[in-house]
Parts: C-alpha cells; sequence; structure tokens
C-alpha cells in the first residue's frame, strides 16, 4: 500500500496565513487599546483639576485636606501658637535644607533624581522598576510589606485621593501622576510633597515637622537640619505612628538607619557618615521632650497648638472664628498679629504665681485650710489704644484648665462699682464733692428690711464723698445711688463705661457691686475714667494678613468716643486717687507705687469671695480678681486691697522699672477748665466759718461749689446734733455740752474714734474764742455775717494731678 503524501501549504497560502493573523492581532490591538482610552478617558473624567497644586489654596469639598495653619504672633512678632486642622504652614523649596530634600528623595524615590542610573524610565511619574521591586518583596512576603509608588505618585494620592485599593484607584493615580510630571518641574513637585506630607504628632509638611520635634523655623534665614534631623524625619514619612521617636525610639532608630543606608547608595553621604549621624542624633536628642502642646478644640479635630499664653490665645481664637469663620481660620494659613507684649505677660504671670503661692501660704497658717488652688484673672489695656498687652485667665494654662477668667468669668465687684455710682450723681449735678452723705444705719425704703453695713460694722456720722470712697463706705455709698436712682446708674454703667447691665437689676444693692460682671469689661470701664472720658474698644488683634503677606484687616485705631465730659471723670480720677494715697489701698498699693501716678480702688465682696483691684496709671489699666472658682469664702480680713492689691502693685511696678521706665514721667490728662476749687468745711461740706476747725481745698464744677456759711462748729449742739443726727440722746446732750462750755473733757466713752476727734477740736476751739467773745447761750447759735470770705486756710489737703485754678 503505497504511503499517502502530507499536504504542504503554499508560500502564497502561508502568506495569506500570517496577514490574516497580523490583521487579527492589529485588530486586537487596536480594540484593546480603543478600550484602554476610554477606560482612561472615563477615568479621567472623574478627575480634579490641578489648579491647587499651584495656587496652594485652600478649598472645599474632598479636595479640601490642603490646609494650613493659620500662625499667631505677639506685638514684637514673637510666636505665640496656631490653630489648625492640619498643622502645616507652606515654605518654598529653597528653604527646605538639601540634606532634607536627598534623605526623602533616596528612602522614597532615588529615580527621581534625574543624575541616578535608569532616572529617564521614570519620567512620566511612573518607576517601572520601584514597582516590579515590590511586588516581587509582597510576593515573597506573603503580604504588602513594601510600596512601588514615586514621590509624584504619592503627592498625587495624598493630595487628591481616598486610600481605597483599586485597580481603578491605582489607574487614576498613574494618570495623575502623568499629568503632574508634564505640568510642574522636579524641584516643584518635591516642595508640593514635602510641604503636603504628614510627620506626625500633628505635624503636616517638613516645616512643621521640623519645628515640631527640633524646634528649628526653616522659615527663618539660615536654619537647617543636621544629616540625622533629616534621615529621622524622611523615615516618619512612611508610617508615623510606626516610627515615631516619641513612642518607639528603636524602631525610629532602625528606620533612620535605612534612610542613611539609602543615602550611601545614592552617593549622598559616605559609608562613614552612617554611625556618626545616628550616635550624634541620640546622643544630643531627648524624643520624651518633644512638642506636644497641642489641645483638641472638638471631636472634629481642630486643634491649638499653645507656646505662650494661652488663655489668651484662646480669646483671641474665639474673635477670629467670628471675624474669618471656624473653617478659614483654622485651615486659611493666615498671619495674625495680636497686641500682646510677651515680656508684660512674663512679668504678670510670674507675679501672679508668687502672689498666690504667698497668699495660700497666709490661709493655711491663719485658717489651717489647704483645700482648692485659689485662681486668679489679670487684664492689663493700654486705655489710650485699646491695645490688651496681657491677660492671665486662671493660674495655669492646660487641657484641664482652658476657662479663662478674664473673659468668661462673671464675678460681682463689690466696691468696685462705687465709682460708677459717685460718677452718675456728680455728673447729673445731684451732688458734689462737698455733698454730706450720712454713714449711719438705715433701712433702704422699698426693701425687705435691708440695712446696708459697712466692712468694719461701724458708723461715721455725717462724711464727704472723698472720705466715703476712699474708705469704701458701704451705706454712704447705698446714700449716694438713693440720691439719684439705680436705672440712670446702670444706664451711665452701660453708655459712658461700657458694661453690660443685662445681668444686672435696678436694685439698692446695686451700689455694693452685687451684680456680676468680667475683668475685661471692668478693664475698659476703670480706663475710661483713666482715659478722661474716652472710651476706646479694647481688643487683642492688631492686623489678619493672608498666606501671601497682604493685609486682610487692620485693627487700628480701634473705635473710640468720648462718652463723659471731662469734668465728672477729673472728678472721679481725683477720689481714686485718695484711695490710693490714703484710702483702703493706701498700704498695699501707694507705698509701692510712690513716684508713679496712680489711681484706683479695692473690691472685696461678702465673705471675702472675691478680691479685686481696679487700678490705672496715666497709660495703663490692670485690674485682678483673685477668688475660688466655686464662690466661697478665703477668709476673713483677706480683702481686695490685702489680696489683689499686693499682687497689682508688684506686677505694675515691675512693668514701669523694667519695660516703661520713660513713662515714669507721664500724668493723667490736665485739669479741664471748668473745674474749679473751693475751701469748705471738711465735716459739712460749706463754707468754713472761723470756728471751723478743718478747712479743706475741694474741686467743683464750675457754678456747683457751695456758697452757705458753715455755722455747725459755733455751736457745740449744733455740732452734737450734725454729727449723731437721729442718734443723739438727751442723755448725750447734757453730759456734753456743759463739759465743753466749761472747757472739761466731755464724757466720749463708746463713741468712735472720729466724733470724739470731731468733738475734740471743737472744745478747743471754743476754749481759744472765750476770751475774744462772750460766751453763747445755752442752746443759741451765732449767726456768721453774710458775705463773710475767710482766709485761704492751712492745712488743706492737696489733690494730684494737677492744682487747678482757684475758683472766680
Amino acid at each position: 500500500m503505497a504511503r499517502r503524501r502530507k499536504k504542504r501549504f503554499s508560500p502564497a497560502t502561508l502568506w495569506r496565513i500570517i496577514q490574516s493573523i497580523f490583521v487579527l492581532v492589529s485588530f486586537g490591538a487596536l480594540a484593546g487599546a480603543y478600550l484602554l482610552y476610554t477606560e482612561v478617558q472615563e477615568l479621567s473624567r472623574d478627575l480634579p483639576s490641578l489648579e491647587p497644586l499651584e495656587s496652594y489654596a485652600p478649598i472645599s469639598g474632598r479636595e479640601a485636606r490642603w490646609s494650613q495653619a493659620t500662625q499667631v504672633f505677639a506685638s514684637d512678632g514673637t510666636f505665640l501658637g496656631d490653630f489648625f486642622e492640619e498643622n502645616r504652614r507652606i515654605i518654598g523649596i529653597e528653604k527646605i535644607p538639601k540634606v532634607m530634600r536627598q534623605a526623602i528623595i533616596a528612602v522614597e524615590d532615588r529615580r527621581f533624581d534625574r543624575s541616578q542610573p535608569w532616572a529617564w524610565i521614570r519620567d512620566a511619574g511612573i518607576d517601572p522598576f520601584g514597582i516590579l521591586r515590590a511586588m516581587l518583596v509582597n510576593i515573597r512576603a506573603g503580604r504588602t510589606v513594601q510600596g512601588g509608588s514615586t514621590i509624584t505618585q504619592q503627592l498625587a494620592k495624598n493630595l487628591f485621593l481616598t486610600r481605597e485599593r483599586t485597580l481603578r484607584r491605582k489607574i487614576q493615580e498613574m494618570i495623575l501622576s502623568y499629568r503632574i510630571e508634564k505640568r510642574f518641574s522636579r524641584d516643584e513637585i518635591l516642595e508640593k510633597y514635602l510641604n503636603k506630607v504628614f510627620f506626625g504628632n500633628q505635624a503636616y509638611g517638613i516645616h512643621a515637622a521640623a519645628k515640631r520635634y527640633f524646634g528649628v523655623d526653616l522659615s527663618r534665614s539660615g536654619a537647617d537640619l543636621t544629616l540625622g534631623q533629616a534621615a529621622l524625619l524622611a523615615g516618619l514619612a512612611k508610617a508615623p505612628s510606626a516610627y515615631s521617636p516619641l513612642r518607639h525610639p528603636k524602631r525610629a532608630r532602625a528606620r533612620q538607619r535605612i534612610v542613611l543606608n539609602r543615602m550611601v547608595e545614592c552617593g549622598y553621604i559616605r559609608p562613614e557618615d552612617v554611625e556618626k549621624a545616628i550616635e550624634s542624633y541620640w546622643r544630643k536628642s531627648k524624643p520624651e521632650k518633644i512638642d506636644t502642646a497641642v489641645a483638641a478644640d472638638t471631636a472634629e479635630e481642630i486643634s491649638t497648638r499653645v507656646e505662650q499664653a494661652g488663655f489668651f490665645l484662646d480669646y483671641v481664637r474665639s474673635i477670629l472664628i467670628k471675624e474669618l469663620g471656624k473653617e478659614v481660620l483654622y485651615r486659611g494659613g493666615y498671619r495674625i498679629k495680636t497686641s500682646l507684649v510677651p515680656a508684660a505677660q512674663r512679668i504678670a504671670e510670674e507675679e501672679v504665681d508668687r502672689g498666690l503661692k504667698a497668699l495660700e501660704e497666709e490661709i493655711r497658717q491663719r485658717f489651717h485650710y489647704s483645700g482648692d488652688s485659689l485662681e486668679v484673672a489679670l487684664v492689663t489695656i493700654n486705655h489710650k489704644t485699646g491695645d490688651i498687652l496681657a491677660m492671665v485667665g486662671g493660674r495655669t494654662y492646660s487641657r484641664e484648665n482652658q476657662y479663662n477668667r478674664a473673659v468668661q468669668a462673671h464675678r460681682q465687684p463689690g466696691s468696685g462699682f462705687k465709682p460708677i455710682v459717685y460718677f452718675t450723681a456728680l455728673e447729673s449735678g445731684k451732688a458734689t464733692l462737698g455733698t454730706v452723705l450720712r454713714d449711719e444705719l438705715f433701712e433702704v425704703p422699698g426693701t425687705e428690711s435691708w440695712v446696708p453695713q459697712n466692712y468694719s460694722k461701724k458708723e461715721h456720722g455725717p462724711v464727704l464723698p472723698r472720705e466715703a470712697l476712699a474708705h469704701s463706705y458701704n451705706i454712704a455709698a447705698v446714700r449716694m445711688l438713693l440720691r439719684i436712682s439705680p436705672e440712670r446708674v446702670l444706664e451711665r454703667a452701660r453708655d459712658v463705661f461700657g458694661i453690660d447691665i443685662s445681668r444686672m437689676k435696678p436694685f439698692p444693692s446695686l451700689a455694693l457691686g452685687a451684680f456680676e460682671v468680667t475683668p475685661l469689661e471692668m478693664a475698659v470701664a476703670y480706663g475710661t475714667i483713666a482715659n478722661n472720658g474716652v472710651r476706646v474698644r479694647a481688643g487683642p488683634l492688631l492686623s489678619i494678613h493672608d498666606r501671601t503677606g497682604r493685609t486682610v484687616r487692620s485693627f487700628l485705631p480701634r473705635p473710640a468716643r468720648e462718652t463723659a465730659r471731662p469734668a465728672p471723670i477729673f472728678l472721679i480720677r481725683s477720689l481714686l486717687r485718695s484711695v490710693v494715697l490714703r484710702g483702703t489701698a493706701a498700704s498695699a498699693v501707694g507705698r509701692v507705687m510712690k513716684e508713679i501716678p496712680t489711681v484706683g480702688k479695692t473690691g472685696t465682696t461678702d465673705d471675702y469671695a472675691d478680691a479685686w483691684f481696679f487700678g490705672s496709671t496715666p497709660d495703663l489699666t490692670t485690674v485682678i480678681w483673685v477668688g475660688y472658682d466655686e464662690r466661697r469664702s478665703m477668709g476673713k480680713g483677706m480683702t481686695g486691697a490685702h489680696v489683689a492689691g499686693r499682687i497689682w502693685s508688684a506686677y505694675m511696678r515691675r512693668l514701669y522699672d523694667e519695660l516703661y521706665p520713660e513713662w515714669k514721667e507721664n500724668t493723667f490728662p490736665d485739669t479741664p477748665a471748668d473745674i474749679t476749687t473751693a475751701v469748705i468745711c471738711d465735716l459739712t461740706g460749706l463754707r468754713p466759718s472761723p470756728d471751723c476747725p478743718h478747712p479743706i481745698r475741694e474741686y467743683f464744677i464750675a457754678g456747683t461749689a457751695p456758697t452757705e456759711i458753715c455755722s455747725v462748729h459755733s455751736d457745740p449742739l449744733a455740732l452734737m446734733q450734725f454729727v449723731y443726727g437721729n442718734r443723739l440722746t438727751d442723755t448725750m446732750s447734757q453730759s456734753l455740752w456743759p463739759a465743753l462750755m466749761g472747757g472739761g473733757i466731755p464724757d466720749t466713752s463708746g463713741l468712735d474714734e472720729r466724733a470724739r476727734r470731731l468733738l475734740d477740736d471743737t472744745r478747743r476751739h471754743l476754749e481759744s474764742l472765750l476770751d475774744s467773745r462772750a460766751v453763747v447761750p445755752e442752746g443759741a447759735t451765732e449767726k456768721v455775717p453774710n458775705g463773710y470770705e475767710p482766709p485761704l486756710p492751712t492745712p488743706v489737703i492737696d489733690f494730684e494731678p494737677a492744682a487747678p485754678r482757684p475758683e472766680e
């Protein structure tokens, strides 16, 4: 049987087969290319614009993660802290140390450096060698342990996309990387990457990381990082929590070594530099001291970093949220200049700490109590400009103590409210500094048997406003309030002094400061007195600047207006000068301030629960409050002068000695032209007769000085009636009158010291008159001739700040 021969393809048939295969392959390739093209187009439609990379601007939506911290500075440029959602400050590539750039390239994307071998292969933003290497490593490990992403891919991923691990997301990342590479230079890409990457410990970007971990401000000229520092930060970029030098120093050190070895492979450093850099870094670095002064603001993980003046910084934040909005504040990268004077703040904190420790020790020794710590509030303003120079909102600022008592706490001011009562009466013309106030117990009309009492539980009879305010007599203050009305006082407190009266009621107890205020409110009020009736709105902000340095808003000059005539303001300032010179604050404040003109008022509430001092110099007003957060007594004798006045004077004295020695020569505003002086009797407030033993010179608004002549001192019985009023009994009259007229010593047992002095002075004065004129018959009163004008008497009281012209 013959063998069948194999059939062979002819050349023509083979060629047709080859052509068919080529057509099919080409068609398949074209179809695949088309499908790939359409898929890429589909994926590209979901990609955001690259515009945010060019503008570095915070934007909304899913692209809103590109944000910068808003930084706050003191008046001299000192950094106070910042507010952030991501603690970041963008800096240019020229500010980033070369060693830092080399470290991040070596460990993250060595072919990013065009001088490296095969660098051209990743010009599209993708490194095939890196991807292949990562795949092999991950297959060998059985899990994902290494990534093959380039710096460009990481920038695309961190800036635009979620962290989902899908093929779709990976393709989008590659597309974005290609676009980024075509749009930006390598330096621009590296700059953006290093400003975006998270380094842990709430540090976003290289500026925040260098500042956070090493206290290096890369925005300053000449700032640099060591090799060890740069390697540590570059190692953190992979997994900040896993390689934290604070929590895992051993891991951080191992990762640092990997970075340094990669730098050797890239030719950036020599092999012997590795151990030197590691040893040098860990010998000098103390990871436990890494800055962690960050306070979480809300559950939304927006934060405040505090370097100093935490209470002040929180107050600034509350204002900026109203000015800018919360999102813009925490993400906008603004630069805020404030009025704080760091040296004044330091002195305030030191004196507050020293004063509170001394007071607590005194409380322990006197009352054997060592419970809760005393708290404090202090605020200093320049009452001419409204700048807040220092603010202490509590004993210490911490996560547990951020309640700012200087602006948030509402406490009763006690006697600190009395000057507003006296001002209202003087301004209205219903009282002068010659008006007699009877400081004796009485039941206030319209109340449920309320009888105001003085701090000393003593009565002082008829007193003039200067003595009543200098010694802070409560009964006299209530009587002065009743000469006008509580409603009128509240109105002037709001309109003249800027006090929020929404928490106050028009009750007689208003005269004693029974309703609540904040220390900042009272600083503005007393600043208005010191500034001659011009109220300047107090504030902590000077200016707001955006990321480019453009001024967004300036707060200077601050709103100011004249809310009161200078004349009645001058009278109140004169009375407050007496408080410091010879009143309740003479020892604690007057003796310390010495040559520095000072006016002020003490304030103490019932049971010694609140201690205040409100004081001003020609340039500054400072208010201090001391007490417990939960209102209770500090102990008997813990008055405003003893507690707050001592801290106030120590603090203000240091301010003038250390910061403002040239201000010691400054004075309060000149005496207004419509202020005159008149000589009056220190008991009756009338023009003195020859029998008045203590004439004084007092200030008056022109046309309000008394014209009536005092006749009380010419008649002992009239004197007794004037001094004792409804307390005078027949027994007292019968025992005192003969003794006075006969030259003997009257029975003054049981009388207060002031009454004894008045009666004794009258007795001696009458004895000197017996030889020159007839004895006045019992019960009679000698009339002083009309028009009698006594010579200027001596001594007279000299009131600062300036001697006014005599009344015409």
